[in-house]
């Protein structure tokens, strides 16, 4: 008597059926809130099938490819849906903004941005895209100052959006010379004057 007995619960679930997928296949007014909520349901209990339904309706309510990136990758969603949506970005001809930058994160802008030299690299596999003969370094240079806002004659930062840390750099064209000698320590004095 005294031992604790386990006390058993029974919990009754409801029926697997297809009737789930019907019911859920014909709620075509849930908003993106609602899907995003079915989609981490689905992540913890592992629906796979309830995923791929609601990203086919989260497909269809217009959400930005972006935003369906990011929703996707935060609850793995199976990369068949992902693939075509970074394929968008890896086909056009215009680089990714900064917005869409920060909007993806390092790790999707990195595999986007990998995708994007190999796909426009030269046919035989190297995955080496050369420069054109007629780009030299000080060119190679002025396009980098000039992505980070940065004058490459003076190194100043010429626009308050430009990263704080790049101030600090040197984005003038390197001049072969001889090092800059560094300063002697500042020896304190004492009050009286003497060192």
């Amino acid at each position: 008597m005294g031992l604790l007995q386990p006390v058993r619960f029974k919990v009754r679930m409801p029926p697997a059926s297809h009737d789930f997928h019907r019911t859920f296949s014909e709620y075509g007014e849930a908003t993106l809130e609602d899907w995003t909520g079915i989609l981490k349901i689905s992540k913890t209990y592992r629906f796979t099938s309830v995923k791929a339904l609601a990203v086919r309706f989260i497909n269809q309510l217009g959400v930005s490819v972006i935003e369906r990136i990011r929703l996707y990758e935060e609850y793995d969603v199976d990369p068949s849906f992902i693939v075509p949506l970074y394929k968008t970005f890896v086909d056009r001809s215009e680089p990714l903004t900064d917005d869409e930058i920060t909007s993806l994160g390092q790790k999707t802008t990195i595999l986007i941005l990998r995708a994007r030299e190999r796909a426009r690299s030269q046919p035989g596999g190297t995955g080496r895209i050369p420069l054109p003969d007629n780009v030299g370094e000080g060119q190679v240079i002025s396009i980098l100052c000039t992505l980070l806002s940065v004058d490459p004659s003076t190194g100043v930062v010429t626009t308050i959006s430009a990263h704080p840390y790049i101030a600090q750099s040197n984005c003038r064209t390197p001049v072969p010379g001889p090092p800059t000698p560094s300063r002697s320590p500042i020896t304190p004095q004492r009050p009286n004057g003497r060192t």
